[in-house]
């Protein structure tokens, strides 16, 4: 089943990702780490073995320790496809989002891997540095011009709403900000103040 995964027919690799869900058993977890560390990409420039060897580690509920760190390693990983997919599958933490700075997907190449990203920050713990990130994006103009990316980018923003307003306070945009850019700020602040923490922006 392991093996199939990394077959040439999609609807084979998707009944081998539920069989070995369904099954439930664990030895076969180091088999699929190993897959979704694989770094291949085919002709396409894809690695649909790794992708499915990390929703088959999160259907397994394997996605923690060792499997955190390989869905965390596949943030650079050569393919968009499984950058996306391990953005996706990957645990809504400290860990992870400090991962995603690092790996600086917030500026992909690919838009996305860029949608998954922030995404991916709208639901980890609230973080300053985060916030920050995703302040430096919006004062770049990263999401200009995309209707998903600008609503994944307000949801993220929303999440840290307070650490987003404070970072963005004072900041220099390289050229004046655009009017998605302006609604953007607007909506982060109702957002705050119908039910953000209690301290003020200000503070």
């Amino acid at each position: 089943l392991v093996a199939a995964l990394s077959g040439d027919n999609q609807l084979w690799r998707m009944h081998a990702q539920r069989l070995l869900v369904e099954r439930g058993k664990a030895d076969v977890v180091p088999a699929l780490l190993a897959l979704a560390a694989d770094p291949k990409v085919d002709a396409i420039g894809l690695n649909p073995g790794a992708i499915h060897a990390l929703w088959t580690l999160r259907g397994l509920g394997a996605l923690d320790e060792a499997g955190a760190s390989v869905a965390i390693s596949a943030f650079r990983h050569a393919s968009p496809g499984v950058r996306r997919n391990a953005l996706e599958a990957a645990p809504r933490d400290a860990k992870t989002a400090a991962a995603i700075l690092d790996a600086r997907l917030l500026s992909d190449t690919d838009a996305r891997v860029r949608l998954s990203a922030f995404l991916a920050l709208s639901e980890v713990p609230r973080s300053g540095l985060v916030a920050n990130s995703i302040a430096s994006a919006l004062a770049e103009g990263a999401t200009e011009g995309d209707r998903w990316l600008g609503d994944a980018r307000t949801s993220a923003a929303s999440a840290h709403d307070l650490e987003f307003l404070k970072a963005l306070a004072g900041r220099e945009f390289p050229k004046a900000p655009s009017t998605s850019t302006i609604a953007v700020v607007g909506r982060v602040a109702e957002h705050y103040a119908r039910g953000g923490p209690a301290d003020s922006v200000g503070s």
